[in-house]
């Protein structure tokens, strides 16, 4: 290799380390995202079975026809 070329590589990794930090940077934000997203899902639907148990304890059931 020529002294250019290493002149080159020398002035490219630092960019291409950059970019690499970056990217996973972006990706550790992504999976953060999702994760919180599933996690407030999650919970939303935790929540909407808790409240429609309190509303089925709450509410009188009708007697089954045919009962004595």
């Amino acid at each position: 290799m020529s002294i250019d070329a290493f002149a080159l590589l020398e002035v490219l990794f630092p960019f291409a380390l950059v970019i690499a930090f970056l990217a996973w940077q972006l990706r550790v934000t992504k999976r953060s995202i999702r994760d919180d997203q599933t996690r407030a899902a999650r919970e939303l639907a935790e929540a909407e079975a808790h409240a429609q148990a309190e509303r089925d304890k709450a509410e009188p059931r009708p007697a089954a026809s045919g009962e004595a």
